[in-house]
């Protein structure tokens, strides 16, 4: 049994995924209403189609944060009832637990050179949602590896991403979907290296397992998608509502301003 539109479901323990986890999520981990011994991580579909575009797909629909949020509380009932002991709680977007390690360990896929969780079929383009247990359940196993063909490393125009003997690092300040979302105006001229103004989808456009992704089901997803902005749909700011990047129109602005060519 699965929320709507999930794709996949598997469960890991808490303590594992924290070994993983940086030292804000640790913090944050402290303020959970109870100590967590098992999580249920839910996997979503996000792609939007091949439209070639300036925002990154992730952002492409409504915003998917909500969207996931809404389906995995829903779904925190249904685990209430199958469960009737254990105390649980909705985090949205996986927050404060580091997602893509917990989407490995739930099962739920592997990690690639890129540091993003793949999952075939759909490869990168995924959602995650979560929901904490105060017990002990069966775990689910670690899957697949990444081929380490190095396409997605060797793709990053800014070559942010390295990969020295079996650790990948990633330069986050040359980054294009890190500054094209950053507060900091420091690395804008690197902006001209790709078409982006919001995220960046090349590391994950030229991953072989994003071939061909099935279409998302999420109607958030699907129903309105918005590839290009530009400064022109800026002065029409109601078509932009409810998107990832509504609270930050400002910075929509200064990117689009800065990639100009």
């Amino acid at each position: 049994m699965l929320p709507h539109d999930a794709i996949g479901m598997g469960v890991a323990r808490f303590d594992e995924i924290m070994g993983f986890a940086t030292e804000k999520m640790q913090t944050r981990a402290q303020t959970l209403p109870f100590l967590p011994i098992s999580v249920f991580m839910y996997a979503f579909p996000l792609f939007s189609g091949k439209a070639e575009g300036n925002i990154a797909q992730f952002a492409r629909g409504f915003d998917y944060h909500d969207a996931v949020f809404q389906r995995v509380q829903c779904f925190e009932q249904t685990l209430a009832t199958i469960y009737p002991n254990g105390q649980f709680k909705a985090l949205k977007n996986a927050w404060p637990l580091p997602a893509v390690q917990a989407g490995r360990m739930a099962g739920l896929g592997f990690v690639g050179r890129h540091g993003l969780l793949i999952m075939p079929p759909y490869g990168t383009f995924v959602a995650f949602g979560a929901v904490i247990a105060d017990f002990v359940v069966p775990y689910s196993t670690p899957q697949g590896s990444c081929e380490g063909c190095n396409a997605c490393l060797e793709a990053c125009p800014t070559q942010a991403l390295t990969w020295q003997g079996s650790s990948r690092l990633l330069q986050r300040e040359r980054c294009l979907s890190f500054i094209t979302q950053s507060k900091q105006d420091d690395n804008q001229a690197l902006l001209h290296a790709a078409p982006y103004v919001w995220g960046c989808d090349i590391c994950q456009n030229v991953c072989p397992h994003n071939a061909s992704p099935p279409l998302s089901t999420m109607t958030e997803v699907i129903a309105q998608p918005i590839a290009t902005v530009t400064l022109a749909t800026l002065a029409t700011p109601d078509a932009l509502q409810n998107r990832h990047y509504t609270p930050h129109l400002s910075r929509l602005m200064r990117n689009l301003l800065s990639n100009k060519r």
